[in-house]
């Protein structure tokens, strides 16, 4: 019997606390869940090296695969990504996870009209974003798996990168600054990575 995998993608840079809390409740819906951190971007160059990155998620995802699909890569569009790893394991079911944040905007992403055909989806509800017309049609397609389930997402990797860039500014003492570095990123052994290599130091 074929089993649902979910995938989790994104910069993770860092992986945080409520990125973990996502990936756990999307386990209630999948038999696995497949972590994939992106390749190098062209619009994001201050981001951290993959290997730094694929070593976080090692550390915030225990329990989960964490899938090195777009190493030494440029950014893969979803849907080429998400025809490649179904073609790679045919005898299983995958699903890619997005948020209703994500989902209005569906119709801006590269390769369009063959992702939303193509690939299945399990759809997760964020607070505060508001249904339109196109979200409806989506979920009414056999391939959007709509969960009904709200998730409340208050932190973005943005907003630790922007928390521990100002606290450095301030010069605080090693023990302050890891301490924050645990606040805000939610997770001990990830702040303690950021911590031993300097990220977002400026």
């Amino acid at each position: 019997m074929k089993k649902n995998i979910g995938i989790l993608g994104g910069s993770f840079d860092p992986p945080h606390i409520a990125h973990v809390r996502l990936a756990e409740i999307a386990q209630k819906y999948c038999d696995e869940i497949w972590i994939v951190p992106c390749g190098y971007r062209d619009d994001k160059p201050w981001m951290s090296s993959y290997e730094i990155r694929y070593e976080m998620c090692q550390l915030a995802f225990r329990n989960m695969k964490i899938c090195d699909f777009e190493r030494g890569m440029p950014i893969v569009s979803t849907y080429l990504l998400m025809r490649d790893i179904q073609e790679q394991h045919p005898e299983e079911n995958f699903y890619f996870i997005i948020g209703t944040d994500l989902l209005i905007s569906l119709d801006t992403w590269t390769y369009y009209h063959e992702l939303i055909s193509y690939t299945n989806f399990l759809v997760f509800h964020r607070e505060g974003v508001a249904m339109n017309e196109k979200c409806n049609e989506y979920l009414a397609r056999k391939n959007f798996r709509d969960t009904g389930e709200k998730v409340q997402i208050e932190l973005s990797s943005t907003y630790v990168r922007e928390s521990i860039k100002e606290s450095r500014r301030k010069n605080l003492s090693d023990e302050m600054l890891k301490d924050l570095l645990k606040k805000v990123i939610g997770i001990d052994e990830v702040a303690e990575a950021a911590y031993r290599y300097n990220l977002y130091s400026s």
